[in-house]
């Protein structure tokens, strides 16, 4: 009976790992991984970091807030094996409040049964995405974003990412 038991978790396990996730709708649109209703007021957080992570913890497609030094903030993403800067300037992020809490819990991964990558969750598919919540205009619509929100903004039909002082949109 043990035996059974452990079976099943196990396949309910793998089951989960690959799943597609909706959230605040009924279904997944295509071929998503974690997928957000549309005319979202809130979106993705983004990390922000006081240490930028090295080695496998740092694989290409992570997005962070790099807050090493709170005065010269920026939103990064890891491209080819190095940091590139995706907010259009530096930010003073000294007088926000930051979590400072070590991080708990396990990592979830989506998409795939396991990963080298390090996160706390980890989205890996070679035939599945994330689809970023939509919201009809980041600026208007999310009155108070939080360092590292990041949408989809159907107005300007780019990625908005709030890098603690503005809005930064990549076409």
């Amino acid at each position: 009976m043990k035996k059974i038991l452990i079976l099943f978790a196990a396949s309910l396990l793998s089951y989960a790992t690959q799943a597609q996730v909706a959230v605040g709708k009924q279904s997944v649109d295509g071929a998503a991984i974690l997928d957000f209703a549309p005319n979202a007021t809130n979106g993705i957080i983004l990390p922000v970091v006081r240490t930028l992570p090295t080695g496998a913890g740092a694989s290409d497609g992570t997005l962070l807030i790099n807050a090493v030094n709170l005065s010269a903030a920026k939103a990064q993403a890891r491209v080819n094996g190095a940091w590139i800067d995706i907010s259009d300037e530096v930010r003073n992020l000294s007088s926000l409040s930051l979590n400072t809490s070590a991080e708990q819990g396990t990592v979830a991964i989506m998409g795939a049964s396991t990963s080298s990558a390090s996160g706390v969750l980890v989205l890996e598919a070679t035939n599945k995405a994330l689809v970023l919540p939509k919201v009809a205009n980041a600026e208007t619509e999310i009155k108070s974003p939080v360092a590292g929100t990041m949408v989809y903004d159907m107005w300007s039909k780019s990625l908005a990412i709030f890098d603690g002082v503005k809005w930064n949109f990549w076409k």
